[in-house]
């Protein structure tokens, strides 16, 4: 059935509807969801889960207390919108402060559309704060060179949360290639995530979720161009990560 035809007629009440047959009892939904879940239970844990946006949103509606301040460090936050989009999208979310660490012409621009905003700062490096609750890299760490001595130092900050979005990383042999963009080109990180998962581990933090991430082109759904590298080095989706400081660290 085409979409098109999924939904017929307006109605007021449930007794307008003169005919009707349950859905749930029909032979050919029931062969189709039973195959479905025939195939799923084949695939590993975090292919279940095909994620088209980032996870900071839903991890910081689950963690937050509107009675306590929380503190949100974006590493390569760029402009602001996962900003806009936890300061406007979570309900009761009044204390909150949100430090977007990026480079300083990033900064020196994006900083202009929140002049009279008090809950977000743009910072040229990792801020040195206490008590910090989530420490989020969105679609970053592939561009950097020594990304552990990165991690280290987020280390130090002791965030109670740690959340990847959108890492290039998977069960793959890891290499380095360029990405170019309108005449730039620059290098660019895929990652092993057995070997990345264990380095976040030997930090004191344990996962807590992996999921597939699917990217976008030019707002159009996209699997990762990556045929042109060996089979070993290939990926359609990038990674999700979140993982929880574990409690004896604290």
């Amino acid at each position: 059935m085409s979409n098109s035809k999924m939904f017929q007629g307006y109605y007021k009440d449930f007794k307008d509807i003169k005919t009707s047959t349950n859905i749930f009892k029909n032979k050919t939904w029931l062969d189709r969801e039973y195959k479905k879940i025939k195939y799923l239970k084949k695939l590993q844990p975090h292919q279940l889960n095909i994620s088209r946006d980032y996870p900071l949103l839903v991890a910081t509606s689950m963690i937050f207390d509107d009675k306590k301040l929380l503190k949100i460090i974006d590493f390569g936050g760029a402009f602001g919108k996962s900003y806009l989009s936890i300061s406007k999208g979570i309900v009761g979310l009044k204390k909150l402060k949100y430090y977007i660490v990026d480079l300083p012409n990033i900064c020196s621009i994006a900083k202009n559309n929140f002049i009279d905003e008090k809950k977000i700062r743009f910072c040229k490096k990792i801020p040195n704060i206490k008590d910090c609750d989530i420490f989020h890299f969105g679609s970053s760490l592939q561009y950097i060179e020594d990304w552990k001595a990165v991690l280290i130092q987020m280390k130090n900050i002791k965030p109670k949360y740690l959340i990847f979005s959108d890492l290039i990383a998977g069960d793959i042999k890891e290499f380095v290639t360029k990405q170019s963009f309108n005449k730039s080109v620059m290098p660019y990180r895929f990652y092993n995530i057995k070997k990345f998962v264990n380095f976040i581990s030997k930090l004191g933090y344990k996962l807590v979720l992996r999921n597939n991430y699917q990217v976008q082109f030019n707002n159009k759904l996209s699997f990762l161009p990556t045929k042109k590298f060996p089979i070993d080095s290939r990926l359609e989706y990038s990674t999700n990560l979140i993982f929880k400081k574990n409690e004896t660290n604290y």
